[in-house]
Order: C-alpha cells, then sequence, then structure tokens
C-alpha cells in the first residue's frame, strides 16, 4: 500500500498562486508514487459567508452588509475556484476547522506537509497559525515535514520565536522557500534547512498549459497582476505598452490605465493561466505572478519594495536580477531587451531537480 501524505496549506484561499501551488505539490508528490490530498482546512479568513452571518446575529448590520456583498459580487470568481478544485484536486473527506479536528484527521496520514506559500506568516495567518506549525498531538508515527513554507519576511517578529522553536523542533525535515530566511529558521528549529523551489515551479510550461483556459482576446496585449498599483508600476506598464504597440489587460475590477483593452477581476485559475499563456509581456509586483512569466517563459518585469526578499531570492537564482525594478526605479529599463530562457531553464531544472530529491528523501 502506497504511504499516505497530507498537505496543509492555503487551499481554500480565492488566491491564484495559493490554488496552483497547492496543486502543483499534489501532483509532484503522487507522480512520486505517494497517495496524497489536500487537508480541507479552513481559517476564519475563508468563511466569509458565516462570518458575515455571526455578525448579523450579534447585530451588527454594517459588517455583516459588507461582507455579503463582497461574496456576492465575487460569486462567479468562486465558483471558478470551487470547480477547479473539485475537478483538480484532491481533498481530504472531512473538513478542519482547528487544532482538535486536525488532530484526529493526523491519523490517517504517513506524513504531513505544511507549505507552500506564506504559511509560516503569522500576519496572514493570525489564530490559524499554530496549525500550519502542526502543533497538535498524534496517536501514530506521522512524519511532519515543511516544503517551502515562507514567512513574508526574513524574520519574525520576536513574539513568535519560542512559539517557532519549540513547534519547529518536533520536524523531521525542514525546508524553505527564500534562502534569506534559512537561516534564522536553522537558529530556531536547531537543524539544518534546505532551500527548495516554490511548487508551481516543479512543473513544466507543457503541463501548465493542460490546466489552462484560452481566453480569446484578438489584439497583442501586456498583462499586468499586481496587488495594488504604485506610481512606478503604472509609469512602467504605460511606457512598455506604448513601446510596443500592446494593449493593456488586467485583473482589476476598476480601470487603471490610459490604453485598457480588457479586464478580468473574475477570472478562475484556469483563465489566469490562459491570460498569461497567451500575453506578449507581463508586469508584475506578485512572486507567483513572476514565477507563471518563468514558467511560460514571457518578457516580464517585477516592480517590488526593498523588502521584497522572496522575488530577489527567485531572480538572482536563475540569472534575472535585470527584470526586478526596486521602488519603483524605472529610468535604467531596457524595454526591448530579451530573456534567454534556454539558459533559465537550464537553471531551473537544476533546481527543480534538487527540490524532488528533498520531497523523496523527507518522504522516506
Amino acid at each position: 500500500m502506497n504511504k499516505k501524505v497530507g498537505i496543509l496549506t492555503f487551499i481554500w484561499s480565492m488566491n491564484y498562486g495559493a490554488k496552483l501551488q497547492a496543486l502543483a505539490l499534489q501532483s509532484v508528490i503522487s507522480s512520486l508514487g505517494f497517495d496524497c490530498e489536500l487537508i480541507s482546512y479552513k481559517r476564519k479568513e475563508d468563511c466569509r459567508i458565516s462570518e458575515s452571518l455571526r455578525h448579523l446575529q450579534n447585530g451588527q448590520l454594517k459588517r455583516a452588509a459588507r461582507g455579503l456583498m463582497l461574496e456576492t459580487f465575487n460569486w462567479q470568481r468562486n465558483l471558478r475556484f470551487n470547480n477547479f478544485t473539485s475537478q483538480n484536486i484532491k481533498m481530504s473527506p472531512k473538513i478542519c476547522f482547528d487544532l482538535n479536528d486536525l488532530a484526529a484527521l493526523s491519523d490517517r496520514y504517513d506524513a504531513i506537509i505544511c507549505g507552500s506559500d506564506q504559511v509560516w506568516n503569522p500576519e496572514l495567518t493570525r489564530e490559524s497559525q499554530l496549525s500550519y506549525l502542526l502543533d497538535f498531538p498524534n496517536k501514530r508515527d506521522l512524519r511532519r515535514i515543511a516544503y517551502a513554507p515562507s514567512l513574508g519576511n526574513d524574520t519574525l517578529d520576536e513574539k513568535w520565536h519560542d512559539t517557532f522553536k519549540r513547534c519547529l523542533r518536533k520536524f523531521d525535515s525542514i525546508s524553505v522557500r527564500e534562502k534569506s530566511s534559512r537561516g534564522f529558521i536553522s537558529s530556531l528549529a536547531d537543524k539544518e534547512i534546505a532551500s527548495v523551489l516554490d511548487p508551481t515551479l516543479l512543473l513544466s510550461k507543457e503541463q501548465w498549459v493542460e490546466y489552462s483556459k484560452d481566453i480569446e482576446i484578438k489584439e497583442p496585449y501586456l498583462l499586468v497582476y499586481s496587488f495594488g498599483i504604485s506610481p512606478g508600476l503604472r509609469k512602467l506598464t504605460e511606457q512598455i505598452a506604448k513601446n510596443k504597440g500592446l494593449k493593456i489587460v488586467t485583473f482589476h475590477k476598476q480601470r487603471h490605465y490610459k490604453n485598457e483593452l480588457k479586464r478580468f477581476p473574475n477570472a478562475g485559475p484556469s483563465e489566469f493561466l490562459g491570460l498569461f499563456e497567451k500575453a506578449d509581456f507581463v508586469i508584475t509586483n506578485s512572486f507567483h505572478g513572476t514565477a507563471f512569466s518563468i514558467i511560460l517563459q514571457k518578457p516580464f518585469y517585477s516592480v517590488i519594495n526593498i523588502r521584497g526578499a522572496r522575488l530577489k531570492d527567485l531572480l538572482k537564482e536563475l540569472g534575472l536580477e535585470d527584470r526586478l525594478i526596486i521602488n519603483d526605479e524605472t529610468k535604467q529599463v531596457k524595454h526591448d531587451e530579451m530573456i534567454n530562457y534556454v539558459r533559465v531553464e537550464e537553471k531551473l531544472s537544476v533546481l527543480r531537480n534538487k527540490s524532488i530529491k528533498y520531497l523523496i528523501t523527507a518522504l522516506k
């Protein structure tokens, strides 16, 4: 009988990167011969309607209305995310909401992997942080493994140090996504820490295209995938679009650029992949926006602030530091410089093999 593996990550987040990294990690582990499923763990943030109803019961009418309006507006996007999950991702039979639920479900697995994504960033996980540190009792032998979790930064707020130290020392194997945080995590865990790729980068361009949906856009376009829009990002987008004669396509709800052609605020994961696949250029400030630009071999720029360690580490390893723009410094951008993706793919192949070797060893 194949060993059974559970993955604990942000599976119910309506975020493209979160959903696709979960799919990728499950796909790779299954290909190694393990019976792998995503643990259906729901944080409070993943239960907006029930939270809105709770506000309503407490007489907090404005908060309840705001939550329900947002959920209603996003219904089409949520439906696409849920359909993508049901069609492509194997889920655990039981939904978990807390540590007790996870403890009961853990008896089903030989190993549980936490990661990837920012599951070790307490600013995001809040009261769910202990769950993502696998801080629950278990009745049977259980391997605790971390695959490419991110802190979101290089270090943690000091108030979390003791908690992380206690939990991490129970892990059998730990890897992280950012090299810049490896030394800090090692000091807390008191063990060697591996550096591995984000799961999305473990699958090839051809594998990702199988999950994409063709979006009919007749004109060549520059795709913008960003969280917020800085003045530098807007300026760079409009400069490159004008220079290359491209229309602008975004995921935003509202119009932000002069030469916008279409907006896709309700795109699901398959539409997200389709828009990246057909783009002629990409501007992003997102880690996964950068990752999919690389995977699908697109010309791109990543615009980040000085704290963007996640992107710096990845681009440095792949020899793509020139695609990074820090703090809106757009003066020296070379609009016509091509990316040598043959060389990038060679480096990516080495890193993929190293990351998969880590998984094989950790799951033994």
